[in-house]
């Protein structure tokens, strides 16, 4: 409004003692001389000002606001663009929107419509993606299933799932849980990227006997790198030394082994 109503701004050199009883705005950390240039623009802004100035508010052309933050507690700052870096300003957005236009389809208008459905269309596919995540862990759990062996009476599950990320190995050992019938042990391994991951869930029995989750994943975590933690039946960890995964996997077996004998 001040930009467009085109005010007068004028300019005055007074003493520091003047301009601050005058009311003109001074910055903390700024150094002021004896004589100070004093910019007042009608009866909403005075302050003090070394720089050059328009001689009326209208010539900025064209203002906007391009952001705004805090600097300090308490304090915010707004930073603007005026005249031709406005205009460029505007026209980058105008860019800007042609370009979604395009992608979507949709008119400029019904940018937000489109974005909506496609935000839906999103969720949807996650939906179904998580569906054939526990689809495919069900069928694999029912193919490990038969690879667990018996460690002092106890079924013992530690395998690599080539690819997985932590989520997936969550929901495998989730589901070879209800598998494995009785007291037992499930270990999966994975490498994903650069990094390895490791879950360990164990029966109800075993912990009360002392056979914990997170003891078993603090005995190995260090072999890839990283630390582990969880709960007594569950237990995760990552690392980033896959190389060194199967070793742990290994040593996972020969710690639960000795893990039971000790508790018996």
């Amino acid at each position: 409004e001040w930009v467009s109503e085109n005010h007068s701004v004028s300019t005055q050199e007074m003493s520091m003692q003047d301009a601050t009883a005058a009311g003109a705005l001074a910055f903390f950390g700024d150094r002021y001389g004896d004589r100070v240039r004093v910019v007042a623009i009608d009866e909403f802004s005075k302050e003090l000002c070394g720089g050059t100035h328009l001689n009326t508010t209208g010539q900025v052309g064209v203002f906007t606001v391009a952001g705004e933050g805090s600097v300090a507690s308490g304090v915010r700052r707004i930073e603007a663009l005026t005249g031709q870096a406005a205009f460029r300003h505007f026209k980058n957005a105008e860019n800007q929107l042609e370009e979604l236009a395009q992608l979507l389809k949709a008119p400029r208008e019904r940018l937000t419509q489109a974005i909506e459905r496609l935000k839906g269309d999103a969720k949807a596919l996650q939906t179904e993606l998580e569906r054939l995540r526990i689809k495919d862990s069900q069928a694999q759990a029912g193919s490990l299933a038969a690879s667990a062996k018996k460690i002092d009476g106890v079924q013992v599950l530690i395998s690599e799932v080539a690819g997985a990320d932590m989520a997936q190995l969550r929901q495998l050992a989730d589901a070879l849980k209800k598998k494995i019938q009785g007291a037992g042990v499930v270990c999966l391994g994975s490498v994903a990227g650069q990094s390895a991951y490791l879950v360990v869930s164990t029966s109800p029995d075993l912990v009360r006997r002392g056979v914990t989750s997170q003891i078993l994943i603090s005995k190995v975590a260090s072999l890839i790198g990283g630390k582990g933690g969880g709960r007594p039946e569950f237990a995760q960890a990552g690392g980033n030394d896959p190389a060194r995964l199967k070793d742990a996997l290994n040593q996972m077996q020969t710690t639960v082994g000795e893990l039971l004998r000790s508790q018996m």
